[in-house]
């Protein structure tokens, strides 16, 4: 919806790919090919797509991660595996949210994340009794850097003694 002309380019990568879930299946094939200009093509393709959606926060700086042609691979690999599979959530989290009642849950999301919407994050919060939402203002996609990063990190010390088992 943001980005047609970078969503045109990445299907053009795997024409026969449908908007969601379709254009990692169309892509796993390419990506898992054993002629090497196959699979590098449809990782560069899949990774620009990435990228797009990264930069449109005009504060982003490329990483330089995807010019390394076995990251891309291995990266576009990971991420269209997992997509696929619609991470092993099956059924879907939100279907068994309640069953996280009384965990220490903090939701992150960017209030203007393209590729991960805060209204998924927003249902799946009104789902979990006691969990807790925090919305990055002015954050899109990505944690590399910021005001996300931070978050992340903060919510992950102060659920530490859970996660190592003291509490």
């Amino acid at each position: 919806m943001f980005l047609p002309e970078a969503f045109e380019a990445f299907q053009a990568g795997a024409p026969e790919g449908a908007p969601g879930v379709g254009m990692a299946e169309a892509y796993a094939p390419r990506l898992a090919s054993d002629a090497p200009r196959v699979a590098f093509d449809a990782a560069r393709a899949w990774c620009r797509w990435e990228e797009a959606v990264l930069q449109v926060d005009p504060r982003a700086e490329p990483s330089g991660r995807f010019e390394d042609p076995t990251f891309r691979l291995g990266f576009a690999r990971v991420v269209t595996h997992y997509f696929r599979h619609l991470a092993w959530l099956d059924p879907p989290l939100l279907d068994r949210a309640a069953d996280l009642a009384g965990l220490p849950v903090t939701l992150i999301n960017s209030r203007l994340d393209l590729s991960c919407p805060l209204s998924t994050a927003w249902s799946l919060h009104r789902a979990i009794p006691g969990s807790a939402l925090k919305i990055i203002p002015g954050s899109l996609h990505g944690t590399l850097y910021g005001p996300l990063a931070d978050a992340i990190v903060e919510a992950g010390g102060a659920h530490a003694d859970v996660l190592e088992g003291r509490s």
